[in-house]
């Protein structure tokens, strides 16, 4: 695995310029406030602050690595980015894959280290909020303090989540819940979440499912067989939801508030 990537060390390519109150998921990554009419007048700090245009991110390339001081919070803009963590064996365990939208880094305000590393699943880029200046933005928006400490809450729910995913249920629920994951995670984004392509290779889900690479590969098989989801390559289209909800066992409109 690489090193993490430095700024001069990332590709030289860099994405358009884009303000924060412009950005179609500033709803999801920062408080809403940072959308509306409110944030006009604090636009200069908040663009001084957040790191919007970083170079892009390539396969493989490391954000931050596994027990690094805690310098920062990131924010996926476009692509994907997983975490994972060194097993006891001291193979890669995934823990988490994050896409646009999603903030990664919140576990370093508990213990000031980062507690997984960080790696861009396909090209992607990010924006960076740097730790030394957090403070500094939640004394001009309170409510941003309260925004992280329910970001946190909430990798912790899901951790719990995954915990039991992995140990109680069969693989057809484990990979459907995670098609269903998806699927929610593009729609609350206002993005396509009926046909999607999965940015993690099979080796990857695998690995975070905690399933062979077979099982994998015979479970998507037998949902395109039941005309549940069409598969192509990662290219996976969701024909029958109420069915892949079945499976998974989730009730859609509960489910719709996790």
């Amino acid at each position: 695995m690489n090193a993490p990537v430095t700024t001069k060390e990332k590709s030289s390519a860099h994405p358009s310029p884009l303000r924060c109150i412009e950005c179609t998921l500033s709803d999801y990554c920062l408080p809403r406030m940072l959308s509306v009419t409110k944030t006009e007048h604090l636009a200069d700090t908040i663009e001084s602050i957040l790191k919007s245009s970083l170079p892009v991110l390539h396969r493989h390339d490391r954000i931050f690595k596994e027990d690094d001081p805690f310098t920062s919070l990131y924010i996926v803009r476009v692509g994907a980015v997983k975490t994972f963590v060194k097993s006891d064996d001291g193979t890669d365990q995934i823990t988490n894959f994050h896409l646009p939208g999603d903030i990664i880094g919140t576990d370093g305000f508990v213990t000031g280290r980062y507690g997984a590393t960080a790696a861009a699943l396909e090209t992607t880029t990010v924006c960076e909020l740097p730790y030394p200046k957090i403070e500094f933005l939640t004394t001009k928006i309170p409510e941003l303090q309260r925004f992280l400490f329910q970001k946190m809450a909430y990798e912790i729910q899901q951790h719990k989540k995954m915990s039991y995913l992995l140990s109680r249920r069969s693989a057809e629920q484990k990979l459907a819940t995670l098609l269903i994951n998806t699927s929610r995670h593009l729609e609350k984004r206002r993005l396509l979440n009926t046909s999607f392509t999965l940015p993690m290779t099979r080796t990857d889900l695998s690995n975070y499912l905690g399933l062979a690479i077979e099982t994998v590969s015979r479970v998507l098989t037998r949902f395109h067989k039941m005309k549940i989801v069409t598969v192509e390559g990662r290219q996976i289209t969701i024909l029958n939801k109420a069915r892949l909800l079945s499976i998974a066992k989730l009730d859609d409109q509960n489910h719709r508030r996790i």
